[in-house]
């Protein structure tokens, strides 16, 4: 009998350490459940934060498709490295018109062209005689535009601004490359000294033509400078084509005449410039960073050609492919 009881003790506290344990367990268990929805549930917000940021960047990759749609039209002007961009785009089979009067350097004479290319006036070209040469020639436009004559001269270059003020009336996107902030003034006896003509003194050229220093002044546009120059050209453009997107890219040219400290002062000058832009018109006006992909993901040399100043093939290429990606 007590063999018996002592059995059933045992089975009584073995049946109590059983139930607790499975207590201990099934607490734990929920534990480990409320471990594995907690988990699941982050998962969930972190793959729903995932599929927002992916949209995003989808959305993002159809905005630059669509900056670079071959049924849009498009216009670059600049420096020689929009002559790069433009190159690209008509081999790919865009329709891009480019530089069409030459390269243009600086923020005064892109404002120039494209305000002169929108009113047509024929009479306001500034004209010169080069003696040297016995050619008419524009302080506009680069040397190919020449002639015997002040007529024809004239007309063959006004025929290059009725085309472009055309193109940007029609444009989608105008791409504008701005070099440098440094720009050249006809002194007051510039007319004298290239044979008379039909400028002013003080205007800004857009190529010195081989002509003598002494002709020139030169001039550095500060940051209001600049804002002022593109904010006039970039409202007559709206007036023009209110649906325009105007995109800014700087050029990573280095302008070692103006020495790398000056040259790097003069990029500061135009980023300021821009990113003042893109804040006075923000449906408009955008920036694509081909500065900033060759100086600070570049970053090497090799990467420019072999006067250490323009990019080489190879910096082209792949800025060329981060702006179709």
């Amino acid at each position: 009998m007590s063999r018996w009881l002592h059995n059933e003790d045992e089975c009584r506290i073995s049946r109590s350490k059983h139930i607790q344990t499975n207590k201990i367990a099934s607490k734990s268990q929920w534990k480990g459940r409320e471990m594995i929805v907690s988990v699941l549930f982050l998962s969930c917000k972190c793959m729903n934060l995932a599929v927002f940021v992916y949209i995003c960047m989808l959305k993002c990759r159809k905005q630059l498709r669509r900056m670079l749609d071959k049924g849009k039209k498009y216009v670059l002007l600049g420096s020689c490295f929009s002559m790069y961009m433009g190159d690209r785009m008509a081999a790919e089979g865009y329709d891009a018109l480019c530089n069409p009067l030459g390269t243009l350097f600086n923020p005064e004479s892109i404002r120039n062209t494209v305000l002169h290319a929108l009113s047509g006036d024929v009479w306001t070209l500034p004209m010169f005689r080069d003696e040297t040469m016995g050619e008419w020639r524009c302080w506009w436009a680069n040397t190919r535009f020449r002639a015997p004559s002040a007529e024809e001269a004239r007309a063959c270059v006004q025929d290059a601004f009725v085309g472009l003020g055309k193109a940007l009336a029609v444009a989608d996107r105008l791409f504008l490359t701005l070099g440098t902030n440094v720009c050249y003034r006809l002194r007051d006896d510039a007319l004298s000294a290239t044979g008379g003509g039909t400028t002013s003194d003080g205007i800004v050229v857009s190529n010195c033509q081989r002509q003598p220093d002494r002709l020139f002044a030169e001039d550095t546009l500060s940051v209001d400078d600049v804002c002022n120059v593109l904010s006039e050209m970039t409202e007559r453009l709206l007036e023009v084509n209110p649906g325009l997107q105007i995109t800014f890219t700087l050029s990573p040219y280095r302008y070692r005449k103006y020495g790398w400290h000056r040259s790097r002062l003069s990029k500061a000058v135009l980023l300021l410039a821009i990113d003042r832009m893109q804040g006075l018109y923000p449906e408009s006006v955008d920036y694509f960073p081909s500065y900033e992909i060759m100086m600070d993901e570049l970053r090497d040399y090799s990467f420019y050609a072999e006067d250490g100043l323009h990019p080489a093939p190879a910096a082209v290429d792949i800025i060329w492919k981060r702006l179709c990606e």
